[in-house]
């Protein structure tokens, strides 16, 4: 699978997902993602920025956190 398709279905994953959970913050590590679109938690990471972009342009507040471990996409509340 190329980095497109992965983002493709990563941002429509995580989109899906974040309508199912109504609490927040909520953290979706990268390993997550990867399993559920049939990918690699490092090729997430790669294109993190990109799914994290897109999806603050459609109005989602997220965040990717290198720093934790393991790396994880952050659901933030949404501001009032």
């Amino acid at each position: 699978m190329n980095d497109i398709e992965l983002k493709t279905r990563a941002i429509s994953w995580i989109c899906k997902r974040s309508r199912e959970l109504k609490t927040r913050p909520y953290s979706i590590s990268a390993q997550e993602v990867a399993t559920a679109v049939g990918g690699y938690a490092g090729s997430v990471g790669r294109v993190a920025d990109d799914i994290v972009a897109e999806l603050g342009l459609q109005g989602l507040p997220i965040r990717y956190v290198r720093s934790a471990r393991p790396c994880r996409f952050e659901l933030l509340r949404k501001a009032a």
